[in-house]
């Protein structure tokens, strides 16, 4: 466990009463207890009992190892060294600070542990600049149970050297594992009890100060009754053990904890890091006030007439005139299409009436996406005589007005006639259309950007409606949304307020830093106003709770925010959210309350936010919230709830690896565990459930299970069988 900087640590019993026991040279004959004993082989009960959960912890069976029981040796030692390796026996090994060792007796009238495997007291590591610190958040329940002057807590760091696969220091360091001491690696001098009353001691004073100097500000210092004194709690009690020794290296050792009655050692306690994170997030709906009326276009029937051309004995119109007719089309359904399509008079009859026949079909072909199955069809074809008749009086032959059209088709089948006529020819090869039409919009979103004008209150709703339901689904500008100007006056005092909540949603990953603060300003404008609306009241405490960062860079007390949630959660309307508002709000503050040493925020947050998840089926039922929940839990330093989280999630739900894999961890912590050795009969089973890089991966790294639980020689040599070429957390360290 590497001793980062304000490492979160947090006890539970790792060591069980009645386990493993082994003869101290020392202790003349009384056998000592420590969960994590050698033993040569797996306990039986690691075949019987397969249970492995919380619910059912008695029906664990309890392992005791027998005293004249033989030590395993590994394979690789010859049996005839076990004496030279273990100690003469009856040698005694001298305990530093003048400690007394183990003894099984004292151990089991001591009420230190017994709060400890009670879970009463409570203890932490902190590692900071001037070294290890010791911090109880039970002050006064540590201090009831240190009755003796000589009562108190000591710090012994464990080198992992031994622990390592293949290491035959693991056979003859002296420590609890071998039977040759009482303590495992170097001890830091001890924490008495007067140590402890000294830092209470302090706070009280400190407390006792500020009250005076509150009531110095207040006028009221001359009358030293008034001055309270009663209300002082400590939160916690935090006392300097010492610093790292020079000859550990901060990145080699774990700590573990003595308990110390009367200068004896009754009961040992192992630590791991638990590793959380902060990425629990929840929020509350944005509810801008949206009206569903449709926009108001008008309804105004429209006719249109278009002139088409074609090339000689084409049957395509020209695509610069259909592409005008298009434009003007894409917003209304045609009603009724009446179609002139005409053949110049010089062609064949047969063949000239199945051009223009053609033509027409090809207009109506072209209009086919803006009719449906009401739009009626009207189509005249024939050869062009009446544009023809029109072209005499300008054309070279006047006189042909008298002539029979044969005779003129004949005339104009003669090149040099034709090429003369040619001009006047293609004039009618052309097709007329009119079209009866109704408006109907298409593109609705170009359409209203260009033509919609808002004239009334109801028409500006809807269409801010309209473009907000644009803006959700990513069709509208980032800035189109808040270019919208309203009227100044009371009747459009919520379209600008709705305005405000559409254009955060929509637009705030593209504001600027001077766009963020104006927003901000204009919201606690509102907010101050007597007739402020409840729904603006709820976005600004919405946008508070998304925002804490920035709400906080800005002076925003935490009281101001309690008040305004407790205000909006008070109407009808918004009753609903008020516990949502809440556990979003503790967890923004608990980080803060935990770095500050406000434990009971803590407790009081933790609580909240374990009963308000887990109330609902929909979280517990969910993979990545149960995750980031019990994650945000062990941040706050809450490993029960986060066990539970996890445990009702593989109970109730389905079998996660990731899950699991931080329920493993997490559990080796839980007293029931260590009690009755059944944790290392768990993590037998978890080799068996999990992938072999899963479960090697358990024992790795800062956040990896401690690497003194290789105490039992059977999980380490399974360990080392698995994970061959891997390592362990140990072997990791000692590189």
């Amino acid at each position: 466990m590497n001793f980062r900087k304000n490492a979160r640590f947090f006890v539970w019993l790792l060591v069980s009463y009645v386990l493993t026991i082994h003869y101290y040279g020392q202790s003349s004959g009384t056998p000592v207890l420590e969960s994590n004993s050698i033993h040569s082989s797996y306990p039986e009960y690691l075949v019987k009992d397969n249970t492995n959960n919380l619910s059912q912890q008695s029906t664990f069976i309890a392992y005791q190892e027998q005293p004249d029981k033989e030590i395993a040796l590994s394979d690789t030692m010859k049996s005839g060294d076990k004496t030279e390796l273990l100690g003469a026996e009856g040698k005694k090994q001298k305990l530093p600070w003048k400690l007394k060792p183990l003894n099984a007796k004292t151990t089991a009238n001591s009420e230190l542990w017994k709060a400890f495997q009670n879970d009463q007291v409570q203890l932490q590591l902190d590692y900071t600049s001037q070294g290890i610190i010791v911090r109880s958040t039970t002050p006064l329940q540590l201090l009831d149970v240190l009755k003796n002057r000589k009562d108190g807590i000591a710090i012994e760091l464990v080198n992992p050297k031994s622990y390592t696969c293949g290491s035959k220091e693991y056979y003859t360091t002296l420590g609890r594992r071998t039977g040759s001491s009482s303590t495992n690696g170097t001890v830091l001098k001890p924490i008495y009890k007067k140590e402890f009353l000294r830092d209470l001691t302090k706070q009280r004073q400190e407390f006792e100060q500020l009250q005076a100097s509150k009531a110095r500000l207040s006028g009221s210092a001359k009358n030293k009754k008034t001055i309270d004194t009663t209300t002082w709690q400590p939160e916690a009690v935090s006392v300097l053990a010492g610093a790292i020794p020079q000859n550990d290296s901060s990145k080699t050792v774990t700590a573990n904890f003595l308990l110390i009655h009367k200068k004896r050692i009754v009961g040992v306690v192992h630590y791991t890091d638990i590793c959380g994170d902060l990425s629990l997030r929840d929020s509350l709906p944005l509810t801008p006030q949206l009206v569903t009326t449709p926009l108001d276009f008008s309804s105004d029937d429209k006719s249109f007439s278009f002139q088409i051309p074609f090339a000689r004995n084409s049957i395509s119109p020209d695509h610069a005139a259909m592409e005008v007719v298009r434009d003007t089309l894409k917003n209304y359904q045609i009603d009724r299409i009446l179609i002139d399509a005409f053949a110049s008079i010089e062609g064949i009859g047969k063949m000239n009436k199945q051009l223009y026949q053609s033509r027409a079909d090809s207009i109506v072909g072209y209009l086919r996406k803006y009719i449906d199955h009401k739009t009626t069809i009207t189509v005249q074809t024939g050869e062009n005589w009446e544009l023809f008749y029109q072209q005499l009086a300008q054309s070279p032959n006047p006189e042909w007005k008298s002539w029979s059209k044969t005779r003129i088709k004949q005339e104009l089948q003669k090149p040099r006639v034709l090429k003369v006529w040619e001009k006047y020819l293609d004039e009618q090869r052309s097709a007329s259309v009119r079209l009866e039409t109704h408006l109907n919009v298409r593109d609705t979103l170009t359409y209203v950007q260009k033509y919609y004008k808002a004239k009334t209150a109801a028409q500006a709703a809807a269409l801010q409606s309209f473009y907000y339901r644009q803006c959700k689904a990513g069709k509208l500008s980032p800035n189109m949304l808040f270019s919208v100007r309203y009227p100044e006056t009371e009747e459009y005092n919520s379209l600008y307020h709705n305005q405000m909540m559409m254009d955060y949603e929509c637009n705030r990953q593209h504001w600027t830093e001077e766009q963020w603060i104006n927003h901000w300003h204009n919201l606690q404008t509102i907010l101050t106003e007597k007739d402020s609306q409840t729904e603006m009241q709820y976005y600004a405490m919405n946008f508070i709770l998304s925002e804490w960062d920035f709400v906080k860079s800005q002076n925003y007390k935490e009281k101001d925010i309690l008040k305004l949630i407790q205000q909006v959660t008070s109407s009808d309307k918004y009753k609903s959210f008020e516990t949502k508002a809440r556990s979003i709000f503790y967890i923004n503050t608990l980080p803060g309350y935990l770095q500050a040493g406000n434990y009971r925020k803590v407790k009081e947050g933790v609580d909240f936010l374990f009963t308000y998840y887990t109330s609902q089926s929909e979280v517990v039922a969910n993979r990545n919230t149960s995750l980031q929940l019990a994650n945000f839990l062990i941040e706050m330093e809450a490993f029960k709830p986060a066990i539970q989280v996890l445990d009702n999630y593989l109970k109730k739900i389905a079998f996660d690896e990731n899950i699991y894999t931080q329920y493993l961890k997490l559990v080796s912590l839980h007293p029931d565990y260590q009690q009755k050795r059944a944790y290392t009969k768990l993590l037998v089973e978890a080799s068996q459930k999990l992938s072999p890089a899963k479960w090697c991966d358990l024992f790795m790294g800062d956040c990896g299970i401690n690497f003194q639980v290789f105490d039992d020689e059977g999980l380490r040599n399974l360990y080392c069988e698995k994970c061959a070429g891997i390592g362990n957390e140990a072997k990791q360290k000692t590189k």
